[in-house]
C-alpha cells in the first residue's frame, strides 16, 4: 500500500508540473493573440476622449471644400481652433498651392490635428505626402487597404497591413510614408468604431461636436474582406455641430454587387434612418452614376450638396443621373428657390458654417475662371472666349 501510495504521489506532482505549463502556454498564447489584434485594429487606437477647451468667444464650425480640380481636399476647422483634413486631392504644383493657401492663417502653418485619407485612389491621397511632408500632423486616420508598392517592404511589422487589392501606386506608397514618418504611434484603421467627441465650455455652457465614422457595415477590419474596388474602401464620416450634421463621403459606390453604398443602404436602412439624416453632402465620387442613389439618399435626406470635380473632366462628373437623384432630394428638404447645390468646378472653393444658433451659411471662393464657367445639360462650358469676342465687337463699334 505504500509503495502504491509513493508512486500516486509522484504521478500526481508529474501532472500538477505538466498543468501549470500548459496554463503557462495557454496565457502566453493569450497574451499574444490580444497584442496581435490590437496592434491588426488599430496602432495606439485612442480611447473616446472628450477634451474640454475654454473659450471666451463661440466659434463656428468651418468646412473648406477646396478646389483642387477632379480629387477632394476638405479642411475643416472646428470652433476649439482644431483642424482635420479630409483627402488632398491629386499630387501637383496647383493643389500644393491651394492647399497651402488653407493650411496658412495670419502667414504660419496650422497644426493639423487629424489627417484623414477616405481610400487609396491618387485623387484623394495624391498631395498628402506634401502635406506630412510640410506641416505637422498629431493623428492619422487611415483606409485598410495593403500597399503593393515595391518599397513598401521596408515599413515596420504590422504597418502596411490591410487588404489586397493590387494597390501599387507610388501615390499610396507616397501617402503611408508620410504617416509612418510624422505618426508612427498615433494612426488608425478606420471602422464604424472611430470618431470622438470634444467640448467647448463658453459661459457656463457646454457645446459638443462630434466626428463620427458612420459605417455600419464596417465593425471590425475583417468585414473589409468583402471589398475588391478601392473606392469601396472609402471612409464615411458624420461631422455634427450645434445640432447640424454634415456628411463626407469619399468615393462610396454601388457599382460592384455589394458595393460600400449599397453595403450602407442595406444596414443603416435597417435600423433607425434618422440616426444618418444630414443637413449637408458631400457628394460621393465626384457626382458619378456610380454613386448618389435614390435610395442612399432617402435615408440621408441632405438639404444641402457639395460636388468636388473638375472642369471639363473626362469622367463627365458629373453625371445627369447624380443630379437629378440629387435635385429631386434637395427639393423636398427645402426652398427650391435657394441655392442648395455647390459645385467646385463651378463656383472654385466652396466654404461652409455652421454658425451660433446652429444657422447654416454657404459661400464660394472663386478664381479667376470660375466665373466664366457654366452649365448646358451635362457639359460645362467656359464662355470666355466667346465673352472677349463681344467685348472686341463692342470695341470695335
Amino acid at each position: 500500500m505504500l509503495k502504491k501510495s509513493k508512486k500516486t504521489n509522484i504521478k500526481i506532482k508529474k501532472n500538477s508540473f505538466y498543468y501549470v505549463i500548459v496554463s503557462i502556454a495557454i496565457i502566453i498564447c493569450v497574451v499574444v493573440v490580444a497584442i496581435i489584434i490590437r496592434m491588426r485594429d488599430s496602432s495606439v487606437k485612442p480611447p473616446e476622449v472628450r477634451e474640454v477647451t475654454e473659450t471666451t468667444e463661440l466659434r463656428s464650425l468651418t468646412v473648406t471644400f477646396i478646389d483642387v480640380g477632379q480629387g477632394d481636399a476638405i479642411l475643416i476647422n472646428f470652433p476649439d481652433d482644431k483642424y482635420m483634413l479630409i483627402d488632398g486631392g491629386k499630387g501637383n504644383k496647383t493643389n500644393e498651392q491651394a492647399l497651402d493657401k488653407y493650411l496658412t492663417v495670419d502667414g504660419k502653418k496650422i497644426t493639423l490635428d487629424y489627417v484623414v485619407a477616405t481610400h487609396p485612389d491618387e485623387d484623394h491621397v495624391g498631395s498628402l505626402d506634401y502635406v506630412y511632408e510640410n506641416y505637422d500632423v498629431r493623428y492619422s486616420y487611415r483606409p485598410y487597404v495593403l500597399s503593393g508598392y515595391s518599397d513598401a517592404a521596408k515599413f515596420p511589422k504590422n504597418f502596411n497591413d490591410g487588404v489586397n487589392i493590387k494597390n501599387n501606386t507610388k501615390a499610396y506608397y507616397d501617402y503611408l510614408k508620410g504617416v509612418n514618418d510624422k505618426t508612427p504611434e498615433n494612426w488608425e484603421f478606420f471602422t464604424d468604431k472611430s470618431g470622438f467627441s470634444n467640448s467647448i465650455s463658453f459661459e457656463g455652457e457646454e457645446y459638443v461636436y462630434t466626428v463620427d465614422f458612420a459605417m455600419p457595415y464596417i465593425k471590425s477590419l475583417d468585414d473589409y474582406s468583402e471589398f475588391k474596388d478601392p473606392n469601396d474602401f472609402s471612409a464615411i464620416i458624420t461631422v455634427e455641430y450645434l445640432g447640424k450634421k454634415i456628411m463626407f463621403t469619399g468615393d462610396i459606390g454601388n457599382q460592384a454587387k455589394n458595393g460600400s453604398e449599397k453595403a450602407f443602404v442595406d444596414t443603416a436602412g435597417k435600423g433607425d434612418k434618422s440616426e444618418y439624416d444630414c443637413d449637408v453632402l458631400k457628394v460621393a465620387h465626384h457626382g458619378s452614376q456610380y454613386s448618389s442613389t435614390k435610395e442612399f439618399l432617402d435615408i440621408v435626406k441632405p438639404e444641402f450638396a457639395v460636388i468636388s470635380c473638375g472642369v471639363g473632366n473626362s469622367y463627365k462628373h458629373p453625371t445627369k443621373d447624380a443630379l437629378d437623384n440629387l435635385s429631386a432630394a434637395l427639393m423636398k428638404a427645402g426652398d427650391s428657390e435657394t441655392s442648395r447645390l455647390y459645385r467646385t468646378d463651378l463656383q472654385g472653393s466652396v466654404v461652409m458654417k455652421i454658425l451660433s444658433g446652429g444657422r447654416i451659411n454657404f459661400s464660394v471662393e472663386t478664381n479667376e475662371n470660375d466665373e466664366y464657367m457654366f452649365t448646358i445639360g451635362e457639359e460645362v462650358v467656359d464662355w470666355r472666349e466667346e465673352i472677349e469676342r463681344e467685348k472686341s465687337k463692342a470695341r470695335a463699334a
